[in-house]
């Protein structure tokens, strides 16, 4: 069985995240920022912010100005409070824009083709992440019952105990479960620790050779197409 990430594997994160930079930092001191790094930074800070934010330190809008804050000032730039919040404004109001692009529908329209039982598990609030499952029409492909988040369960990837309650409801061994993601640590470590087999999908090409290997590495949804059918 295979089971996909949400954010940034199923559909786009980068681009709601690049319409809200180009709201809100549209001053000339920020316009010579990488975005990529930036987001692989707020990326990292999510994990801290969010399991900061689950254990009760920090409430919610802390949690959105803290991984923010903390991501340009590992780019060695200092933005106000008021600017991250402005910022997750408009990249909540983006979100309302995503969508599936057209490999990424092939991949999953051949995996029900070819009855290949197929889930979501993604880290992140219950009723924020069912919000974009809902407005992307996921259950289209995806069964409710085979769709995790950890928002519901009580444990965040990488934690070996939501890869364990997923084979547990859905009945089946970690050897014939694979997981499809584009974060190293909490998709690839994470399942890998549990014993699924595991495909990166690397879309911003970040060097991985020091690092465990995943099963499969890919850059893109059109390979994943042509990979679905050795998983």
């Amino acid at each position: 069985m295979i089971f996909f990430d949400l954010d940034d594997t199923l559909y786009d994160q980068m681009s709601p995240f690049r319409q809200a930079f180009e709201e809100v930092f549209y001053e000339e001191k920020f316009q010579t920022i990488d975005l990529i790094e930036l987001f692989e930074h707020r990326q990292g800070f999510s994990i801290e912010a969010y399991s900061m934010f689950t254990r009760g330190e920090i409430t919610k809008l802390e949690m959105f100005s803290y991984r923010l804050c903390r991501s340009f000032e590992a780019m060695g730039i200092e933005i106000t409070e008021k600017q991250a919040l402005d910022f997750q404004e408009a990249y909540q109001g983006f979100q309302e824009t995503i969508e599936l692009d057209e490999e990424m529908v092939k991949v999953l329209d051949e995996c029900v083709m070819n009855q290949l039982p197929i889930g979501i598990l993604s880290n992140g609030e219950d009723l924020h992440q069912w919000k974009k499952i809902k407005h992307l029409n996921l259950e289209k492909w995806f069964k409710k019952e085979h769709i995790f988040v950890s928002g519901a369960i009580g444990y965040d990837k990488p934690d070996r105990r939501i890869f364990d309650y997923v084979e547990k409801q859905i009945g089946l061994p970690a050897s014939e479960l694979c997981l499809v993601g584009d974060n190293f640590e909490n998709d690839v470590m994470g399942a890998s620790g549990a014993g699924w087999k595991t495909v990166f999908l690397n879309k911003y090409r970040l060097d991985t050779s020091k690092l465990r290997q995943a099963n499969y590495e890919i850059t893109s949804s059109s390979e994943l197409k042509q990979l679905i059918e050795h998983l």
